[in-house]
């Protein structure tokens, strides 16, 4: 199973580099969830990896009009956050943690965004 996920993983971070308009929801899904599971491996609090995965997933379901993207991230989330530091698995946390913090902030301001269009 860790393996998979360690293919998984790999195919993730590359992938990242496709333009959005190329995705679609389960691309997406796949993508956030291994940020966020990542993330937590790093030791990024469960209160912001929550808040990120529970954002993520409103978007997942208005996107896909399904809670099957939300459930496809939710794997890779579980998965990879999963995974004991003395398994196979190999992320760079500076990376992780930096892409993380970089989504947080496009979350804050696209919040920021829809509030002042009220």
């Amino acid at each position: 199973m860790l393996r998979n996920v360690v293919f998984a993983s790999a195919t993730v971070l590359i992938a990242m580099t496709a333009p959005v308009q190329a995705m679609d929801t389960g691309d997406l899904a796949a993508r956030a969830g291994f940020l966020i599971g990542a993330a937590h491996y790093c030791g990024v609090s469960p209160t912001r990896t929550n808040y990120v995965r529970q954002w993520i997933g409103t978007q997942l379901v208005a996107a896909a009009e399904s809670r099957q993207a939300v459930h496809r991230s939710d794997d890779f989330v579980n998965a990879v956050g999963s995974a004991s530091h003395d398994d196979d698995l190999l992320v760079r946390c500076g990376a992780i943690t930096g892409a993380f913090a970089t989504l947080e902030r496009h979350i804050t301001h696209s919040r920021l965004g829809h509030a002042n269009h009220r």
